[in-house]
């Protein structure tokens, strides 16, 4: 392999699938075509992926793709950059462009952007949008991905990485990097504002669009409450408190349903 090789993994939906299943994926889709275009514009070979639950799992189809495009052995200037079709929806130009040199091993982070002040920062290095949730990660030549488990999610791979001696930066300071298409709300999140709600672009649109307008009225009511449950992070709670007028009140969840280790003691949830 000699050039950058973006893989957009896009989960199909099945035959049963309802309008709102199909039409979420169908968003989905969309996002990935644009990915598509973006990567290629800067000279990225691209091939959207299509998934399904009775398929392979995370770690082996990503195995396999390194395995595919001989990423242990390729030479310098080639890498491998995977995401998924929800991924990064907005992302610019020049974000995935950090992708690409990252990918190609040209790309160096400053000490800001790792959490880990081990890290070298002369060297070629993973790179993911965040490191405790990474929807997008490049990978440069060289890297052997052959031991990588079973993980069932791109969650766990950052950590896997850095205990098995590869640098892990990660851009969680760039907040577009931190949205991912997880459920028909997020589509409407990071839908244009000038777009009506009476377009009705997807089948939940007219409904979510109203209960969105009764969310800003009860956050522009000083004499309101607002309750933030499920994961979020203290940089969330930050911005929140700082927008808007009302009261924040929060419930965090906690992380690694899915990638806690097996020295951790199990997660527990309150919702």
């Amino acid at each position: 392999m000699s050039r950058v090789v973006v893989i957009i993994l896009h989960a199909e939906p099945g035959p049963a699938a309802g309008p709102l299943e199909a039409g979420f994926a169908d968003a989905r889709r969309k996002s990935a075509d644009r990915q598509a275009r973006g990567f290629a514009e800067l000279g990225a070979t691209v091939e959207v992926v299509a998934t399904s639950p009775s398929g392979p799992g995370y770690g082996p189809r990503l195995r396999a793709l390194a395995e595919a495009h001989d990423l242990a052995r390729a030479g310098t200037g080639s890498g491998l950059i995977v995401l998924g079709s929800g991924s990064i929806p907005l992302a610019r130009r020049p974000d995935r462009a950090l992708f690409v040199a990252a990918a190609t091993g040209t790309w160096r982070a400053s000490t800001k952007q790792s959490r880990n002040p081990a890290d070298a920062a002369d060297r070629p290095a993973m790179l993911v949008n965040n490191r405790f949730s990474a929807d997008i990660l490049a990978v440069p030549a060289g890297a052997d991905l052959g031991a990588l488990p079973d993980v069932a999610s791109d969650n766990g791979l950052p950590r896997w990485a850095a205990a098995h001696g590869m640098t892990v930066r990660d851009l969680h300071a760039r907040w577009r990097l931190q949205v991912d298409l997880d459920s028909p709300l997020d589509v409407e999140l990071v839908s244009d504002p000038r777009r009506q709600a009476a377009a009705d672009a997807f089948p939940w649109t007219r409904t979510i669009a109203g209960v969105l307008q009764r969310v800003r009225g009860v956050a522009a009511n000083p004499g309101a409450e607002v309750l933030v449950a499920g994961r979020s992070s203290s940089t969330t709670l930050r911005w929140v408190e700082e927008h808007t007028a009302s009261r924040t009140r929060a419930l965090i969840e906690e992380r690694g349903m899915k990638t806690a280790g097996r020295h951790q003691r199990p997660v527990r949830s309150t919702l």
